[in-house]
């Protein structure tokens, strides 16, 4: 096995803070469609081999969630960090349903972003990452604290409830590196 907290570096912003966080691109896939989100989404530490990932029913990963539960299927995720920043910027832009993240940030280098696909689940993540963590979050879709975590607008979050994803591979460079952007409240 592996802790993937002394594996990869991650940060906890304040002393208020509800743990260990990676701040990471997030890359899934719509059961349904088969369609890819990526999006800005915290992943709290919650064991050596499991995250608590802020999924928010009204975000676009929530729809792809919310579709996995339906069929009872196991949701794949893929934990991006030290990508480009175009990586990072077309993540944390709003756009509509269905429309992918990636090909914006394509469009943003004038060039296709290279993809590989991941050694543990049916996804693709940008070839450029400094680390990949792979996992699923399967049913029965176990829960657990996260939060708070400071938020950009200056206020902490409160604890919620979120799905635990289990990792099944890590992958990353020689030299990883991440970014990390800590809003604080005080």
């Amino acid at each position: 096995g592996f802790d993937v907290s002394r594996l990869i570096p991650n940060i906890q912003a304040g002393l208020d803070d509800g743990g260990r966080y990676f701040q990471p691109t997030v890359i899934t896939k719509d059961p349904v469609t088969g369609i890819r989100n990526m999006g800005m989404y915290r992943a709290m530490i919650a064991g050596k081999d499991k995250l608590a990932v802020n999924i928010r029913k009204e975000a676009h990963i929530g729809l792809h969630f919310d579709r996995a539960k339906k069929a009872n299927i196991p949701f794949p995720v893929a934990i991006v960090m030290g990508a480009h920043p175009d990586i990072y910027i077309s993540a944390c832009t709003k756009l509509p349903a269905f429309r992918d993240e990636l090909a914006l940030a394509g469009a943003l280098r004038n060039s296709p972003v290279d993809l590989v696909k991941c050694k543990a689940i049916d996804l693709e993540v940008p070839a450029s990452a400094s680390v990949v963590i792979e996992g699923e979050i399967p049913p029965p879709y176990e829960e657990t604290r996260e939060g708070p975590w400071p938020e950009y607008l200056k206020y902490m979050s409160l604890p919620a409830m979120r799905p635990v994803m289990q990792i099944k591979a890590i992958t990353y460079r020689k030299h990883e590196f991440s970014y990390a952007v800590v809003a604080g409240t005080k």
